[in-house]
């Protein structure tokens, strides 16, 4: 039987699939695509890296389900890091919302964008917005 990831999981590796095949996004965050679950310490700004995730037993009688919750987070350090990183959000939303993700071993059912916070980090330099979505996904035992 073939190993199938918690839907979270195989929904991050899904997204970091798609944004490596978007010229809207590879043109904003790099080719290849700067987006990380674990940032590198010499990462090049601006870059995505995927932030606390939450999964939800959302199973009935004939199904396997999880509801997830995600953030994201798209950080820069430049001047007018809120216009670039929104830029960048905006393609991350078209990408995750609109895309067909092929996420392995499950059925994606909703896909929404939750909300979005801007913030400035501490240490005066950096900018970012965390991005939040919900998912719901059924288990298809489709997995590669």
């Amino acid at each position: 039987m073939a190993e199938i990831d918690s839907p979270a999981l195989a929904l991050q590796a899904a997204v970091i699939a798609a944004a490596g095949d978007s010229a809207d996004v590879t043109a904003l965050i790099g080719d290849p695509a700067r987006i990380y679950d674990r940032v590198p310490a010499d990462a090049a700004f601006p870059y995505v890296s995927f932030g606390a995730h939450q999964e939800i037993d959302d199973s009935f009688e004939c199904h396997e389900g999880t509801e997830i919750w995600f953030e994201m987070d798209i950080w820069d350090q430049e001047a007018h890091g809120n216009v670039r990183i929104g830029r960048i959000l905006q393609a991350m939303k078209g990408l995750v919302t609109e895309a067909a993700l092929t996420v392995n071993g499950h059925k994606l059912g909703v896909l929404k964008f939750r909300d979005a916070i801007y913030l400035r980090d501490p240490d005066g330099i950096s900018r970012r917005v965390r991005a939040t979505w919900r998912v719901l996904t059924e288990e298809s035992g489709d997995a590669a």
